[in-house]
């Protein structure tokens, strides 16, 4: 019972279902039964719309390692947006033998989770001059403040003379809702941590063939 003009306040534990994005609504309606007399009931709901501002944010770790063969060399440190010049020391196999082979290098790189709550699963794409050429399976959950390292064999084509781009994406998920709306991303406070580039190029492959300080002609030699 209530006497005029009395308040009473009240406390109550209110479940969270999910930890997304969503914009979500509170209601509350006193006097739900009509248990009391009211000169109108317009006034006995109340509702406040919200959502959680605590996101989790998967970022790039670095550096980039280039993981030698076993026995081998130190793994090669490249930190993020830098180049990298490979080696056949660091080659782990080609796919066929031959000069003109593609070759395969071991990669490794860390995601962290500098948010406030546990990430969703998601997938990178590594990406070699914008051809995708790898997808992770489902990562994580990954809780706040962990890391989470993944290592993976990527052929990077054929060694030239070129410089090449060597992309990878974090938290690149791909799927189609029944509307047909592709969600290319799990939310997250920010996304332009995603991406991270390594500029490549090739040192030491095959045979170099160079002119020689002289140059014979007939009986001359010619400096």
């Amino acid at each position: 019972e209530m006497a005029a003009g009395e308040t009473k306040n009240s406390s109550v534990f209110v479940p969270m279902f999910g930890q997304d994005e969503r914009t979500r609504r509170w209601e509350l309606v006193v006097d739900l039964e009509d248990a009391v007399t009211e000169v109108g009931d317009q006034n006995n709901t109340f509702y406040v719309d919200f959502r959680l501002c605590w996101p989790a944010d998967l970022t790039l770790a670095g550096p980039l390692l280039v993981i030698p063969p076993a026995g081998a060399l130190q793994p090669l440190q490249v930190p993020f947006g830098e180049n990298v010049c490979l080696t056949p020391a660091y080659m782990q196999s080609q796919l066929t033998p031959g000069v003109t082979s593609e070759v395969l290098f071991t990669v490794s790189y860390a995601s962290s989770n500098i948010g406030s709550r546990t990430t969703e699963t998601w997938q990178d794409f590594i990406y070699f001059d914008s051809n995708l050429i790898d997808v992770s399976p489902p990562l994580g959950p990954l809780p706040p403040g962990e890391m989470l390292n993944r290592t993976v064999s990527l052929s990077l084509g054929v060694p030239d003379g070129a410089s090449h781009l060597l992309q990878i994406r974090i938290d690149a998920n791909t799927s189609i809702n029944s509307w047909g709306q592709v969600n290319t991303e799990r939310a997250e406070a920010k996304e332009s941590n995603n991406l991270v580039n390594v500029s490549v190029t090739w040192c030491s492959w095959g045979a170099e063939l160079d002119a020689g300080p002289n140059l014979t002609i007939g009986t001359q030699q010619v400096q």
